[in-house]
């Protein structure tokens, strides 16, 4: 069996996780197809606001049953609340194959600081939406750096009195209307799969996430944060050979601009900003959404020789 780094391509118009909820279904959908697919195994994940890394280790065929599976389901939520048809019909996804233990090692830490090369401004073991929290006991429970409160917590066992209950949660065994209602779909969950929901009715990552195959990879929490620590990414982009190619419309960026300016910088325009301000700002579009010096003179309404300066 190998590793595999599968990314989907960023959407051109439209982000595809918008707010908690499709976060949220995300992470189950990725758990629904770990369960579904059986020879696959998810080793690390990373869901971005316009698109995700997943690092996962089987074989190629199933590989690609896996995120064509994942974009389906996906699609069909989005169908669903936000009346967009297939989606991610038309959105290719790279696997890359991982050739070598140390390649696997750098793959997994850029997965995991995705967050920060977007320049959100968090730490990764914070993040709520990777597995970053699954490994070494950074979140011993396995709820993305939020401690466990007993109302926070619902059990998804039948109510067998004789049910094998863990720390969390449930038994070994999901009721067929609370799968349904977890993971939207009729399809039937494995017995011996054991998922939690935790707040927001989120699959525990513990519960699909093979974490021991990667803290076995890096051998000690020190080898991990290591790797966490190196900045590898433009590395691995130039690898893939694909984020140079999303070109997004003037008009997402713009829009995007106005929300960074208020959680970044506390400012409502752009124009508002300092030259500093200017270069940070310039910096983040180009590393978020790979904005070119013309599109960014265009959407900050600034001359490009200036942009070239701070570009």
């Amino acid at each position: 069996m190998n590793y595999y780094h599968i990314c989907t391509n960023a959407l051109r118009s439209s982000l595809l996780f918008r707010d908690s909820e499709d976060y949220i279904t995300g992470i189950n959908y990725l758990a629904l197809c770990a369960f579904i697919y059986r020879n696959i195994e998810i080793c690390a994940y990373c869901m971005m606001s316009n698109h995700l890394h997943i690092v996962v280790k089987g074989d190629a065929e199933t590989a690609k049953k896996f995120i064509t599976g994942f974009k389906r389901r996906y699609s069909l939520w989005m169908t669903r609340k936000y009346n967009e048809y297939k989606t991610l019909k038309n959105v290719p996804a790279i696997i890359k194959v991982i050739d070598n233990k140390e390649y696997l090692k750098q793959v997994i830490a850029y997965v995991l600081r995705n967050p920060i090369a977007a320049g959100i401004n968090v730490n990764p073991f914070e993040y709520k939406w990777s597995s970053a929290g699954a490994y070494f006991g950074h979140d011993e429970d396995g709820l993305g750096g939020k401690s466990i409160r007993s109302g926070d917590i619902k059990s998804i066992c039948s109510g067998d009195i004789n049910c094998r209950a863990k720390n969390i949660c449930g038994c070994d065994s999901l009721r067929l209307n609370e799968s349904r209602r977890l993971f939207k779909t009729k399809t039937r969950i494995p017995e011996s799969i054991n998922p939690v929901t935790i707040s927001g009715h989120m699959v525990d990552m513990k519960s699909f996430v093979n974490y021991i195959e990667v803290e076995g990879l890096f051998r000690t929490s020190k080898s991990f944060m290591y790797f966490m620590s190196k900045d590898l990414d433009s590395e691995i982009e130039s690898q893939l050979s694909m984020h140079k190619k999303i070109v997004f419309q003037d008009s997402f960026v713009a829009k995007a601009v106005v929300g960074i300016c208020e959680e970044r910088f506390n400012v409502s325009r752009a124009n508002d900003l300092n030259v500093a301000g200017r270069c940070k700002l310039i910096s983040t579009l180009k590393r978020r959404f790979n904005s070119s010096p013309k599109q960014i003179a265009r959407v900050l309404n600034l001359d490009l020789d200036i942009v070239m300066q701070l570009y």
